[in-house]
């Protein structure tokens, strides 16, 4: 086939390549905006510290890594999601659905620990970081002889949610689309 045959295809099934993916963006656009419910993140950032360093040494370093490592498991523990739940009167979650809404995260090469929370609302989603932040200090001092254990940033409260992202959810469906009508035409 010469660019002839390929263009006569296109022009003589135009309608196809035009309405589909209007038609995949409308249905996407739909389903983001009024069925899928929002979901919004606040984090907060903790520095953590601990006081037999007196140098800072590789191995130093290491070990500081490791305690970083610990110090999230121990955030998404169930102690601490049974004393979120019983502080924040959340008697709705489990302490397994409240884990999956929390997501820990180390700062590469350094000493901060980011607690982020994803919830379809946002203040509660603020108020969870904030509880597990208080919870968490207050539990690692049981736990580890940390010198210092300090918020860097308080959660605040999203102004937009997170996901879905209906703007970018409906142009991908469109070219998606587009390029699966265009591949089906000529697979033929």
């Amino acid at each position: 086939m010469d660019i002839k045959s390929y263009l006569h295809i296109l022009m003589t099934r135009l309608w196809i390549t035009i309405l589909i993916p209007f038609l995949a963006a409308a249905a996407t656009a739909g389903i983001n905006l009024y069925v899928l419910e929002p979901i919004y993140e606040s984090s907060t950032t903790l520095y953590v510290m601990n006081k037999d360093f007196d140098r800072l040494a590789y191995d130093d370093f290491l070990v500081s890594q490791q305690l970083l490592k610990d110090c999230r498991e121990i955030i998404r523990s169930k102690s601490i999601a049974k004393t979120v739940i019983g502080r924040l009167n959340l008697e709705n979650l489990t302490e397994e659905e409240l884990a999956k809404k929390i997501a820990v995260n180390l700062k590469n090469d350094t000493r901060l620990l980011e607690i982020k929370v994803s919830d379809t609302s946002s203040a509660r989603a603020k108020t969870i970081a904030d509880e597990i932040s208080v919870a968490f200090r207050q539990r690692v001092s049981e736990l580890i002889k940390l010198e210092t254990l300090e918020v860097v940033d308080e959660a605040e409260e999203a102004g937009e949610p997170s996901s879905p992202k209906p703007l970018m959810n409906t142009v991908i469906a469109f070219f998606a689309a587009q390029f699966l009508v265009i591949c089906g035409m000529f697979i033929k």
